[in-house]
């Protein structure tokens, strides 16, 4: 079983086609929502196996009427809650697609180290006392000026699930972890 990561995929939402990088380029550069939809469902699923373990940090999917794109991905899927992930029904209404829906949870990737993964990026007095390193999502492209942090954003991983392994390649190459 294998392990990764990603977040802010928003299936369904269209506005997230209209979102622009800091150089005026798009930030996701698709025709229209079905070929969004159709190359993230794709890229996920080329890299996570059936009985791999997922953690979406948040904004997995919006709306309501796109939540059955969920049922196409591989893996067993944890869900950390981001500030889209409210619809009728409450987080109840991801029950039906993801394992576990958290608001937050604890990683650690080494006996020195002690991780948290959250939607929002942590306040940096929680890194400065309580944990080494934060994988967070909701800043899509925006990666933060402090090595402590990682975004899981899908527009910085190339719209792919990113494998454990390279996370910890990542936080060792910034002297985060040894």
């Amino acid at each position: 079983m294998e392990v990764f990561f990603t977040a802010d995929t928003h299936y369904g939402h269209s506005n997230v086609l209209k979102f622009k990088r800091d150089n005026d380029k798009p930030l996701r550069d698709f025709a229209n929502i079905d070929e969004m939809n159709e190359v993230l469902i794709e890229r996920h699923n080329a890299v996570v196996g059936v009985n791999d373990r997922v953690y979406h940090l948040g904004d997995a999917v919006f709306g309501k009427s796109n939540m059955h794109l969920l049922r196409r991905l591989n893996g067993k899927m944890t869900l950390i809650a981001g500030n889209h992930d409210h619809y009728d029904g409450g987080l109840a209404s991801y029950a039906e697609y993801f394992d576990e829906i958290l608001a937050s949870k604890e990683l650690t990737m080494s006996k020195n180290d002690r991780g948290i993964m959250t939607h929002i990026p942590i306040h940096t007095s929680q890194l400065d006392y309580r944990f080494t390193y934060n994988l967070h999502g909701h800043l899509h492209d925006i990666e933060l000026d402090d090595p402590r942090y990682l975004n899981m954003g899908v527009e910085c991983w190339n719209f792919t699930p990113v494998n454990l392994s390279v996370i910890k390649e990542t936080l060792v190459r910034k002297g985060i972890i040894k």
